[in-house]
Formats: C-alpha cells, sequence, structure tokens
C-alpha cells in the first residue's frame, strides 16, 4: 500500500487528506494511479479515473444498426442500487463517469438515483442516449454533457433505421430540452 502524507505549515504536524473534498481525491488518486504504475504495481490500490456505467442492458426501440435487433434472446437488466451503493465511494475518486453501454442508459429503473450519485461527485459526467426519454426525464438534465445518438439528418432516413421511432417528435424535443442542434458530420 501506498501513504500519502499532506504536509502542514507547521513541520511538527502531518495529516492524512480528507476524502471528502471530491476534487482533491480525485488529483491524490490520479497521483497514487501515476505512482502505481510507474512502479509496475499490478494490483492498484487506486481508483479508475474513468468509469462507464452500464445502467441497463435493455433498450426502447429497435434500429437495424444494433445488436438489440438481432433478437439475440440474451438476458436483460437494470444495475440495481445494491451495486451501485457498492460503488458509490469509488466515485469519489472518478475524474470522468459515462452512462453507456449496449442500452438504452436514461430507461434503467435507477437511471435518476445513479446520475445524482454520478454529479454529487463532482466529475465529469456524460451519457449517450437515444433521445427518447428528453423531456421526461429530469436527471439528464443534471449531467454536464449529454449527446444524442441520431441516424440521418431526415425523417425518412432516420426512420427507416430507428423502426419505432418519431423523426418529428425528437427534433421537437431536443428544442424543448433547451440545446442548439449541432450536426457532428466526423462522427461515426
Amino acid at each position: 500500500r501506498i501513504q500519502i502524507r499532506i504536509k502542514s505549515s507547521d513541520p511538527m504536524e502531518e495529516k492524512t487528506p480528507s476524502i471528502c473534498d471530491p476534487p482533491r481525491a480525485r488529483d491524490l488518486n490520479l497521483k497514487i494511479l501515476t505512482c502505481e504504475i510507474l512502479l509496475g504495481i499490478t494490483t492498484p490500490s487506486s481508483v479508475p479515473p474513468n468509469v462507464l456505467l452500464e445502467t441497463t442492458n435493455r433498450c426502447n426501440w429497435n434500429c437495424r444498426q444494433c445488436p438489440h435487433s438481432i433478437g439475440t434472446g440474451a438476458y436483460y437488466a437494470d444495475m440495481s442500487l445494491g451495486t451501485v451503493s457498492k460503488l458509490e465511494p469509488a466515485l469519489l475518486f472518478s475524474q470522468f463517469i459515462e452512462f453507456g453501454g449496449l442500452g438504452e442508459p436514461t430507461i434503467g429503473r435507477h437511471f435518476a438515483a445513479i446520475s445524482k450519485l454520478a454529479v454529487h461527485s463532482q466529475c465529469e459526467t456524460y451519457t449517450l442516449t437515444n433521445g427518447s426519454t428528453l423531456g421526461h426525464l429530469d436527471a439528464l438534465g443534471s449531467l454536464k454533457r449529454v449527446g444524442i445518438s441520431f441516424d440521418g439528418d431526415n425523417k425518412r432516413t432516420f426512420e427507416a433505421l430507428r423502426l419505432g421511432a418519431d423523426f418529428d417528435l425528437l427534433v421537437q424535443a431536443i428544442r424543448d430540452f433547451g440545446v442548439r442542434i449541432k450536426l457532428n458530420p466526423n462522427s461515426a
């Protein structure tokens, strides 16, 4: 184990940093991780700085390009609050938390509670959503960045690729959400 002591202005006093201050905890964790890597430690005691949370592997749309549309008979589930409570202490040390995975993260039963924990950790938060829950989910507004997966720049193409989706409703939901629509022609 690596122990870090912080020197105070009083040379007679040394103190261990409080983990209650998330920015400081993240900074110290990153320094510990760097030391562990440089020392060749194969079982680090630091926490990964980037975390991907898959709140669910379910999806509410049937997009042609997605493995969900194949109908593999896979088992679908949501992340439990018990799992989240086990992760909570580590989230304070994370630099970046992304909600993602194979499913639509915003339809996970506990998405609001999980995103609240992530926001509370004061780190960078992000999700990529199909946009189906825009306007119905306050938790999205608390995240620092929200990406919307959008296939096609017109109704015909979009709805041909995203079966069950409504192009006009989604465009209006994006506008109501209060964001400018910015196309990224370089994304795949």
